[in-house]
């Protein structure tokens, strides 16, 4: 992240680069206030939401612009951020022994759209999404 901070403040871009980490401490008030007056179920239903896990991809994908030719900080920082999950896809997807193995995955807020990304791409596997064991949509 500090490469990316440190090529927005070289090129002019810090007030971008400003407005978006104002935009994520947003997302997080947004998301402790919920939390303050739901149950742990209704902010998991609420995290897990499509809306919010597109929206947390998107602040992934809001660095690729601080970047050119020769140094790219934000595609470099959202790389490192794919290498990071996709590590963990394989952690998830070497406990599988049998197409009737279910595991249940539980990480971090911002990891979801990943991991769908990743199921998405696999065949082999399936998600399940906590919607469709809760019955909200």
């Amino acid at each position: 992240m500090l490469r990316v901070i440190n090529y927005a403040k070289a090129n002019g871009r810090k007030e971008k680069f400003d407005a978006i980490g104002a935009r994520t401490a947003a997302r997080v008030k947004a998301q402790d206030d919920f939390l303050r007056s739901h149950t742990v179920l209704e902010m998991l239903e609420y995290m897990n939401s499509d809306s919010m896990v597109a929206g947390d991809v998107a602040e992934y994908f809001a660095m690729v612009p601080f970047g050119e030719p020769w140094e790219y900080a934000g595609p470099d920082l959202l790389s490192s951020w794919y290498q990071r999950n996709i590590r963990i896809y394989h952690n998830i997807v070497a406990l599988i022994d049998s197409p009737s193995d279910r595991i249940l995955v539980i990480y971090g807020a911002g990891h979801l759209g990943w991991l769908r990304q990743d199921v998405a791409n696999d065949a082999t596997v399936k998600l399940r999404k906590l919607s469709d064991l809760t019955g909200q949509r």
